[in-house]
């Protein structure tokens, strides 16, 4: 793959992030929710998906974040970005009609950006560990 199509999927990859981020947020901003499992789920469950979605949604954009190739600098001002943004939306939830802020929303949030940053760090860890090293044998000494 030559240099350009390299920057393109780059950049592709990074715009979907972006989108998919503002997505999430009209999601959390939207007079009415997604409601999902809306008709299958008992209604003790439902609660739980909620909550459910939060930490995931936040957890799959940190660790997408953490797995862009792009300079560390931007990855962690994206993951810092989340920080905000997860306090941000539920505090802008008490100004839509039929949504609350909760503050409890905003620890599931952080949590979720805390484990998806903790999946990132961990898989570039283990990849960089699985690269094959130069046997101390066969090294000569300078």
């Amino acid at each position: 793959m030559n240099a350009n199509a390299d920057d393109r999927k780059l950049i592709l990859i990074y715009v979907s992030w972006w989108l998919v981020l503002a997505l999430f947020c009209y999601g959390l901003l939207s007079p009415d929710p997604p409601k999902p499992g809306v008709g299958f789920l008992p209604e003790y469950l439902k609660f739980y998906v909620a909550k459910g979605v939060h930490l995931g949604g936040f957890t799959f954009l940190a660790l997408l974040a953490g797995l862009l190739a792009i300079a560390p600098l931007h990855q962690r001002s994206l993951w810092g970005l989340l920080v905000v943004f997860a306090g941000v939306t539920e505090y802008l939830q008490t100004f839509v009609k039929t949504r609350t802020g909760c503050l409890a929303d905003v620890g599931i949030n952080l949590t979720g950006v805390t484990l998806g940053v903790a999946l990132a760090l961990g898989w570039r860890y283990l990849s960089q560990s699985r690269e094959p090293r130069p046997d101390a044998a066969t090294t000569t000494a300078t």
